[in-house]
């Protein structure tokens, strides 16, 4: 997925057929997605649950703060508006990942914050705090070698910067900030560009 995600940031645009790639990975694994985002606002997304014979493809466009939640199963992937949750996108996503009903077992949510180049790394324990009946255990977290205790991880809707790091800028690529957020769950939530640098 890798390599596919490399080669359509090198042609700087999503086609179906990439997609049916993705797909096609999936479905031989039983379970997967796959999404990605273009610098024309475009999104390519996949998912495949072999268990429920459940399968999606579909590029569409995104807006300046929406975000995109895509879990295992297609039936349960969603779209909404991050102000909904917070007007601040790093509190919103930890609150669209800690109020997401799917899931049972709760663990860490981590977001990265990429601005300009710069990346910003939080972490937040789930635990369904935010959620009747769910539960879930604490994980050690891994960040660039360093390993943090469960421990110190503070539950949401609080959250721990885990650390920061500034990425090398390609020559004649505008910066960016988006926000992207894994959770224990294995979900994956995505908020696209908040404005470019002119």
């Amino acid at each position: 997925m890798e390599e596919l995600g490399s080669e359509i940031v090198s042609k700087k645009g999503i086609e179906e057929e990439d997609m049916k790639e993705a797909n096609s990975y999936f479905k031989g694994k039983s379970v997967g997605f796959f999404i990605i985002k273009s610098s024309d606002g475009k999104v390519g997304l996949t998912a495949y649950d072999g268990r429920i014979e459940a399968n999606t493809i579909s590029i569409f466009n995104i807006t300046e703060g929406e975000y995109v939640k895509v879990v295992n199963n297609p039936n349960c992937c969603e779209r909404g508006n991050f102000k909904e949750f917070d007007h601040d996108p790093i509190e919103a996503a930890f609150k669209v990942a800690a109020t997401d009903p799917y899931g049972l077992h709760r663990r860490d949510i981590i977001t990265y914050e990429y601005n300009q180049r710069k990346v910003r790394v939080w972490a937040s324990f789930d635990g369904g705090k935010l959620l009747e009946g769910a539960t879930g255990s604490l994980d050690n977290i891994k960040f660039l070698g360093h390993e943090i205790s469960g421990k110190k991880i503070t539950s949401v809707p609080n959250k721990k910067l885990l650390g920061n790091e500034t990425l090398p800028q390609e020559s004649g690529k505008q910066s960016m900030t988006s926000t992207i957020i894994i959770d224990g769950n294995h979900r994956y939530f995505y908020y696209p560009d908040f404005g470019l640098e002119k």
